[in-house]
This record gives C-alpha cells, sequence and structure tokens, in this order.
C-alpha cells in the first residue's frame, strides 16, 4: 500500500488556493495538501522542530513579499530543507522565469491550466507522478 503523499503548496491568490483544495480533493486516498498564502509563512512551517516535512513542495512564482524563486532559494540554502523535491506551479511560461527556476535547482516546472478541468486533469497527472517516486521516509 502507498503512502499518503504530503504536499505543500505556496501561492499568493486565495482562488488558486481554493481551487487546488478541491483539485486535490479528488485524491483524499493518495494525497494529502497543506496549504499557505506567502513564502514567510511556509518556510516558518517548514522550520518548525520535530515536524513531519512534506513530499513535495509546490511554488506559485509571483507572489508579493517574497517570490516563489525566493522561497526556493531559501529552502535550497537550508540544510535540514535541501533535499525537498520542489515544483514551480506557476501562469507564467516567461522562457526566462523558466530558466531561473531550474537554476535555482526546481525539480519541474509546471506552467498552470488555464481551466478547471485541465488544472483537475493537471493536478491527477501530478499525484500519479510522485506517488510513482521512490520518496525519503518522512522525518519527524
Amino acid at each position: 500500500m502507498k503512502r499518503l503523499l504530503s504536499v505543500l503548496l505556496v501561492d499568493d491568490n486565495h482562488h488558486d488556493l481554493e481551487l487546488a483544495s478541491i483539485a486535490f480533493d479528488e485524491h483524499p486516498q493518495s494525497a494529502r495538501l497543506i496549504t499557505f498564502p506567502d513564502g514567510r509563512s511556509a518556510l516558518a512551517h517548514l522550520r518548525t522542530p520535530d515536524l513531519s516535512l512534506p513530499d513535495v513542495i509546490v511554488l506559485d512564482l509571483h507572489m508579493p513579499g517574497m517570490s516563489g524563486l525566493e522561497v526556493l532559494e531559501a529552502i535550497r540554502a537550508d540544510p535540514l530543507l535541501q533535499y525537498l523535491p520542489v515544483v514551480i506551479l506557476s501562469t507564467s511560461a516567461d522562457a526566462g522565469d523558466i530558466r531561473r527556476a531550474y537554476q535555482l535547482f526546481a525539480n519541474s516546472y509546471m506552467v498552470k491550466q488555464p481551466e478547471f478541468t485541465l488544472f483537475v486533469a493537471q493536478i491527477d497527472h501530478f499525484v500519479a507522478y510522485w506517488q510513482g517516486c521512490q520518496l525519503p521516509p518522512p522525518s519527524v
């Protein structure tokens, strides 16, 4: 039996967080979603002592205060977090954004699908992919 995939999503858009929650609700037996509206609160959560870390982090790119790239940079600079897989999920298909994300060692870059049914399919593929990956055991 596969373990429950733990996904931490950071997105400043309340509507996008709601849509993601609905899409992930289609996978109650295989994925658990934790959401944060900004990078600073997500990093604070990730750095909480004795907390189980997520299996994968999903970052929006363009957020006020601390961009997804800045969050990614902070994760990669933190010895306790640097190994965590990080996926960028953004509306931006800009080549410069994509290049910069990979320069900061993002594990993948996905462009958000504009229609909800396509977005749900995108999340279905995301969950299936990460469920099939061998992930490190959860930390405590």
